[in-house]
């Protein structure tokens, strides 16, 4: 049976994601495509949810609870910035215009850095975040965020509602202050970008790749050199041929940020992160203080974005894939022996991982033997890809 390791993502993670920064929106907005064929490439757009989309919201009632929320996520971002505004709008329409968590850009309420400590303090009173965004603070938050070789969105999911994850991943907020709830998933991130395909383990010795973290100690222990950039920085080292390559989110959020005008060769399979949550944090005292009625239509609308992000996951980056093919992009798949060494690399830092954090090894064991016993089933119960 398999054993289940943890991580972040291999490369300079959006905020989700991984590595644990916020991506400012310009670093979204490339400049244009140039005239002539590659412009005339058709490009499918993942559909909007928001049936109601016409109709005007709710007016306010007296006495509506309106929260102020910081997200690490701007609208412009593809699949987590929709997430977070769902969550905006639909709890104000499920409350019937009595609450309402007020979205804000990234940066307009507080800075990144400070996000943490401000909704534990209640200067705000709630975050939308990946888990993993707060590793430094809480190390076994990082599995909930991503973890490496396993498992995927469903996956993830059963081991939360079903195997003990639910109750670490709020033990692990309660002791700084805090309740949080997944309220949005995405899937599996693209695996990498470099300038030349990757043949071999020899063809990662001593590659310039943004890494952070701990995807920065894996490539490390196989060869490569990670340069721990993030966010925008990440474009002007491109641009200045300071890297070789980066691995950054999915499909979808790839195909905006534009990395194929430096980067023509995209490897697969995302081994650092299937799946991940992104959770809504709130200050605890902000939590306590909600009515029953109020706690339960933000679990419901929550529940309902990760039904959103797991369905938008699958749907959205097809259609970023055959366009990236359209312009030239080259996709392989990683081969065996790369893999293989990035595996047994992941193993050792997470063994060190867990040697260092007493709820990092509890939180880890619980998936590993969740994974153990899910596999049998999933041995069982899929067909394997042809």
């Amino acid at each position: 049976m398999r054993g289940g390791v943890i991580g972040l993502v291999i490369g300079a993670v959006i905020g989700i994601v991984v590595g644990v920064t916020v991506v400012a929106p310009r670093s979204l907005q490339r400049q244009p495509e140039p005239a002539g064929k590659e412009a005339a490439a058709p490009r499918t757009e993942p559909p909007v949810e928001f049936a109601a989309k016409s109709e005007p919201p709710p007016p306010a009632k007296p006495g509506a609870v309106q929260w102020r929320l910081a997200s690490a996520y701007a609208t412009a971002l593809p699949q987590l910035g929709p997430l977070v505004q769902r969550l905006d709008k639909n709890l104000w329409r499920v409350s019937d215009g009595t609450f309402g968590i007020k979205f804000h850009e990234p940066g307009v309420l507080v800075g990144s850095e400070e996000m943490f400590d401000a909704v534990a303090t209640g200067k705000v009173d709630a975050v939308f975040a990946s888990p993993s965004q707060w590793s430094a603070r809480i190390p076994a938050l990082q599995i909930f965020g991503g973890v490496p070789f396993g498992p995927d969105g469903p996956e993830l999911l059963a081991w939360y509602e079903f195997g003990g994850g639910r109750q670490f991943h709020q033990d692990a907020y309660a002791k700084h202050n805090l309740f949080a709830l997944p309220c949005g998933i995405t899937g599996a991130e693209g695996g990498g970008w470099t300038r030349r395909q990757i043949r071999s383990l020899a063809d990662l010795q001593g590659l310039r790749l943004a890494a952070v973290g701990l995807p920065a100690r894996v490539l490390a222990r196989v060869g490569a050199d990670p340069k721990p950039l993030r966010g925008a920085d990440i474009f002007a080292a491109l641009d200045s041929s300071e890297l070789d390559g980066v691995g950054f989110s999915t499909p979808a959020i790839d195909a905006k940020a534009g990395f194929r005008r430096q980067l023509r060769h995209y490897h697969f399979p995302a081994w650092h992160r299937p799946a991940g949550f992104h959770d809504l944090a709130i200050n605890l005292d902000r939590w306590k203080a909600l009515s029953a009625t109020q706690r339960l239509q933000v679990e419901t609308v929550c529940g309902d974005n990760l039904r959103f992000g797991l369905a938008e996951g699958e749907a959205a980056q097809f259609p970023a894939l055959k366009e990236m093919q359209a312009k030239n992009v080259k996709l392989h798949h990683w081969p065996a022996e790369v893999l293989g060494a990035l595996r047994k690399a992941w193993k050792q830092v997470a063994t060190e991982e867990t040697g260092a954090d007493p709820l990092f090894h509890e939180t880890w064991q619980s998936l590993d033997e969740f994974r153990e016993d899910h596999a049998i089933w999933r041995e069982l119960g899929y067909l394997a890809p042809e």
